[in-house]
């Protein structure tokens, strides 16, 4: 049981971490460096941009030439767009004064539906190369009544490769007063903006990581565009306050993100406590409980439903009728006896020949349980008080071909199950659960206070965060629903599980910031380690001799630990327990003196076929579920994690309008 839960957690823990790598990697590809990328770019009166970029590559292998790509979104084309190699030792200015001194390189365009892209041919191996592109895109510039707007990213999410040491400048025509020009900046990662006495707007970057988008929005007066056509509105007072309100947003998102960085760091250490606490609590509780356990032979005198409940915590499953049988049985209520199977298991190759009869004594000298009295009248329905064991198996490996038996068979399932669940619940009101097992008195708020913690981080991020609207919808709803379900079902590690994996869903689909990203991430980590660590349930001082008791008991079953019991009554006892405990073909493996009963059917009937009424008592359950009908409620259908016998990207954008331009700079 508790191998696969650590299997299940070691592999959701492997997909976050899988998910971290994904969204941090950038998708540079490692033979090759953009060094430095400077970008001058002049706006014309006409409402063109005259672009020039000069970029530096270190090539790590061989590569046939560079590309640029360039978005189709706000402008009507991209004219002259021409690409030179830069020798060693020119200046910038020198170069765009006297391009005609530079190799012209040859270049050829394709486009999609959302990128103009130029190849340019130059190869290059392991080596350090510069280049020099010239373009013009028309009509960039947007003109109103009032003022004049330049919305423009040079690189966006189409940009698949990491720009180092970036430069901008973007200068605007000598006319009009510079008191009136407006500059703003969207950029998450570490880009400045700055605006000097000759109307030039200069940006920088360090390191503009791979799809990601940094806008530039220059609003200045409308006369400095003299030769376009202005569009009759009054637009100044609407952008500028726009732009005034997300720039406040932008500039207070700096702290708020160190804030968060902070208090991660501490819900970091509290999750790290959370995971020493349990494991602290769960050494202690296996030592108590080694302590405390009962010897092997007191458990050889438990009831075989209590034995079976104890077990798989806390539940009954359909398997545990034959432990309700087994304990009528042992207190003279009802016979067992070995019989052969009904005809059309006969045809199965994989079917026993036998099955077991179940018969109520004619005197019943001991009160029953409510249970037990529901039990008989449900099975024993037949004019000689019995039922077959067979009755309860499902369609043999033929009859699941055949859809009218696999309908008959689904029928009779639902009508088992309905008496099953009823059943169910008064053995479990019977057997008063919390007298062996219950809750941690803390489980539920610590749970509660952590689940609603972690939420709140990343709720908080997606409110700092400056993203699209869609974006902060769908995460936010996505996050406060599974948030309450968490909740509300906050004993199943399973739908934490489900929550965590929503988690990480939202955070990779609204965080860019890969610092924040991994910070969460590791918190979300911890936090999952946690809830594995906290117990859902701990045995009480009545339950605890159980917990190792049981384990030993199941080891002494299922090697041989009974190897010399020649008391056959002693014997038939703890094949009814190996049964139970799913230990049946190792209890009949390693012990063969089993075999040397075959004479005893009418004093020990279950030991006198030992073989054939395991196998067929095996056989039953595994048919059952061979029916194709689920029942609707799991906390009642419950399947233990026991080893049976058989198993030996998104616009950063938050304008009403996004850029224009984008694209990005590669190789092939």
């Amino acid at each position: 049981m508790y191998q696969k839960a650590v299997l299940r957690l070691l592999l959701i823990i492997l997909i976050m971490v899988i998910a971290g790598c994904n969204h941090q990697a950038s998708d540079e590809e490692n033979s090759y460096r953009i060094d430095d990328v400077n970008v001058r770019a002049f706006v014309l009166p006409n409402g063109n941009l005259d672009v020039h970029e000069f970029y530096t590559y270190t090539f790590l292998d061989a590569f046939h030439g560079t590309t640029r790509s360039i978005g189709q979104q706000g402008h009507r084309g991209i004219s002259n767009f021409q690409a030179y190699a830069i020798p060693k030792g020119d200046s910038i200015q020198s170069i765009i004064e006297h391009p005609e001194r530079l190799e012209l390189l040859p270049v050829q365009q394709y486009s999609n539906s959302k990128l103009d892209t130029y190849q340019i041919f130059k190869s290059s191996v392991h080596e350090t190369q510069s280049f020099y592109y010239h373009y013009e895109i028309q009509q960039v510039v947007h003109k109103y009544t009032d003022i004049s707007d330049l919305y423009w990213s040079f690189f966006d999410q189409q940009n698949s490769s990491t720009l180092h040491n970036v430069q901008i400048s973007i200068t605007l025509p000598q006319k009009g007063s510079i008191q009136d020009i407006h500059a703003y900046l969207k950029d998450k990662y570490g880009g400045t903006l700055f605006f000097d006495q000759n109307r030039t707007v200069y940006y920088e970057n360090k390191e503009l990581p791979a799809h990601r988008v940094s806008e530039i929005r220059i609003l200045f007066p409308a006369q400095m565009m003299s030769n376009m056509q202005a569009q009759p509105i009054l637009a100044k007072d609407s952008l500028i306050s726009e732009e005034d309100t997300l720039a406040i947003k932008y500039a207070s998102r700096t702290a708020n993100l160190e804030q968060l960085r902070s208090i991660s760091n501490l819900v970091m250490i509290g999750f790290i406590l959370l995971i020493i606490g349990g494991l602290i609590w769960r050494i202690y509780h296996r030592r108590r409980a080694k302590n405390a356990r009962f010897a092997v032979g007191e458990l050889e005198h438990t009831d075989p439903l209590l034995l079976a409940y104890l077990w798989h915590p806390g539940q009954i499953i359909p398997e545990d009728i034959i432990a309700s049988l087994f304990s009528l049985y042992r207190r003279n209520v009802i016979t067992i006896e070995t019989v052969p199977i009904r005809l059309n298991y006969l045809h199965d190759s994989t079917a026993p020949d036998y099955t077991l009869r179940f018969s109520i004594k004619d005197v019943i000298s001991i009160p029953l349980q409510k249970d037990e009295r529901y039990l008989l009248e449900w099975l024993f329905t037949d004019s000689q008080r019995s039922f077959t064991l067979d009755t309860l198996a499902g369609p043999t490996s033929q009859e699941k071909h055949d859809p009218e038996r696999m309908e008959y068979y689904r029928v009779q399932y639902k009508k088992f199950y309905k008496h099953y669940r009823k059943w169910s619940k008064q053995v479990k009101k019977r057997l008063d659960w919390n007298s062996y097992y219950h809750a941690p008195m803390l489980l539920s708020p610590i749970c509660i206070i952590l689940t609603l913690l972690h939420a709140g981080m990343l709720a908080y991020l997606y409110v700092i965060d400056i993203l699209p609207s869609f974006t902060t919808t769908i995460g936010l709803t996505s996050l406060i629903i599974m948030t309450g379900i968490t909740i509300v079902y906050y004993r199943s590690k399973f739908v934490f599980t489900l929550y965590m994996i929503v988690y990480v869903l939202i955070l990779t689909l609204g965080v860019t910031i890969s610092e924040v990203y991994t910070l969460l991430l590791w918190c979300s980590i911890l936090l999952l380690i946690g809830r594995y660590v906290l117990p859902n349930k701990v045995w009480t001082a009545q339950g605890l001799p159980y917990r190792y008791g049981i384990k030993s008991f199941r080891e002494q079953l299922r090697t041989g630990g009974y190897t010399h019991e020649n008391n056959p009554e002693q014997l038939d006892l703890l094949l009814q327990y190996s049964i139970i405990l799913k230990e049946g073909t190792s209890f009949l493996a390693t012990h063969p003196q089993l075999t040397s009963y075959q004479h005893m059917s009418q004093t020990v009937p279950l030991l006198s076929w030992a073989e054939i009424n395991t196998y067929t008592i095996q056989y039953t359950y595994q048919t059952m579920r061979r029916s194709t009908y689920s029942p609707s409620d799991p906390s009642t259908i419950y399947t233990p994690n026991y080893r049976n016998d058989s198993d030996q990207n998104h616009s950063d954008s938050s304008s009403n309008h996004s850029s224009g331009g984008g694209g990005g700079a590669g190789t092939f």
